[in-house]
Order: structure tokens, then C-alpha cells, then sequence
């Protein structure tokens, strides 16, 4: 039977990460956790299903895609600031199967209105969250790498190397998935199907870090779809 892998890149979050492993850790067969700058190694992550990767913050959120080419199976990758229900990994492995592990799915994802884009995170077009309430399936131009499954046969040629830029992995799929042909399908999901876990120093998200200064993921949207 193929093998549920989990994958979780974390910035520091200890508290946070402990309680994103608990909620999926019995879905699972591997955990994958790279630990960007911290200090030391949680001991509640010492277990046999656990392999922990001690990492700078070089690549970012795209340590989440570490060893998926050594990887088989339904491959995971989850964020430190969500709680997952516990029939996450049904649902999406489902999902997988009903589009015969031929494309990525997640539950968060956009597609923008028209290109070229002045903004990354302000121009125009359709957002589906995945803490909100989806009423159908959708294929998207990007789609949310913290609440996305993919059978390993689909990338296998993906190595972390890919991702230029770090804290980028969404764009970065999208792009691979554009030039490898690659449907990112944003599947229907109940309002509330995700918790998430508020971040006490909302300045480490991505979003803040970026919304207000986003030329390079701007510049990339923009060059993946030839403008």
C-alpha cells in the first residue's frame, strides 16, 4: 500500500508545529519536518515515524518538497499554523484518485484575471481560501502548498533546487505545473474543514512579510506566463 508522507517546513514555531503534528499524526506513516533556525530539536518530535531535517531558512517554505523525488506515495505538505481534521488524508487521497494521480490537489488556490500583474498579492482575480466554505472543484493557475497532496509519480523529477527563491513554493509549483502540464485542482471544501492557529508574531507569515513587497513573486508570475 502506498504510503502517507507528511511534510512541513517550520520557522521557529514550536508550539505551534507540536499541535500541526498532533493533528495529523495518526493519518500519517512519515513526518518529514525540516526545522529552519531552530535552536535545538523538540523532544516530543523524537518518534520512528518522525525524520527531522535541521535546516537554515535557505529555501524556506520549500522545504516542505525535501526528498519528494526519493519519496513514494501520497505526498503531503502541511503548514505549522493549521489544524488538520482527522480524515485530512482520506479526503485528499480521494481526490488524488479521482483525478487518477494526474494532478496536484489542494484546497486553496487563484487564478488571476489577466497578465501582466501589477501585484502578486493585490492584483485582481479569483481567491479560494481554505478556511472558507468551496462549493466545487477548480483547476487554478497556483494553489496552496500547506494544504496540498500529490502521488509521488507526478513529480518525481521535482528537486529541491527548483525553487529559486525562498518562501515562494506556491508560485514555484504553479510553475512547474504550467511547464510539465499539470492541472492544480482547488477542491470543494466545508467552511471551517481547517483550523487555524493564531501566530503570535504575525510578522513571520509569508504574507506579511511579503504583501507590501512582492517585485520578485511578481516578476515570476509574470515570466511563467510569458509576459
Amino acid at each position: 500500500m502506498d504510503k502517507k508522507i507528511f511534510n512541513i517546513s517550520s520557522f521557529n514555531r514550536k508550539e505551534t508545529l507540536l499541535k500541526t503534528i498532533d493533528s495529523i499524526f495518526d493519518q500519517s506513516d512519515i513526518i518529514n519536518i525540516s526545522l529552519n533556525s531552530y535552536e535545538s530539536i523538540p523532544v516530543e518530535l523524537y518518534d520512528k515515524k518522525i525524520r527531522i531535517f535541521i535546516t537554515d531558512n535557505e529555501k524556506g517554505d520549500a522545504y516542505k518538497f525535501i526528498k519528494i523525488d526519493k519519496s513514494n506515495g501520497y505526498y503531503f505538505t502541511i503548514d505549522d499554523d493549521i489544524i488538520y481534521p482527522n480524515d485530512y488524508s482520506k479526503y485528499l487521497i480521494e481526490k488524488v484518485e479521482k483525478y487518477n494521480r494526474k494532478s496536484i490537489i489542494s484546497l486553496h488556490g487563484r487564478n488571476f484575471n489577466s497578465f501582466p500583474i501589477d501585484s502578486y498579492y493585490k492584483s485582481p482575480g479569483r481567491r479560494i481560501h481554505c478556511l472558507h466554505e468551496s462549493l466545487n472543484d477548480e483547476v487554478v493557475q497556483f494553489g496552496g502548498t500547506g494544504v496540498m497532496c500529490i502521488h509521488t509519480d507526478l513529480l518525481k523529477n521535482l528537486d529541491i533546487n527548483y525553487f529559486e527563491y525562498p518562501n515562494m513554493a506556491d508560485i514555484w509549483i504553479g510553475k512547474y505545473a504550467i511547464e510539465n502540464n499539470i492541472d492544480i485542482v482547488c477542491v470543494e471544501h466545508k467552511d471551517g474543514f481547517l483550523k487555524y492557529q493564531d501566530v503570535v508574531e504575525d510578522i513571520n507569515t509569508i504574507y506579511s512579510t511579503f504583501q507590501n513587497n512582492d517585485r520578485i513573486q511578481t516578476t515570476l508570475v509574470n515570466s511563467i506566463f510569458n509576459i
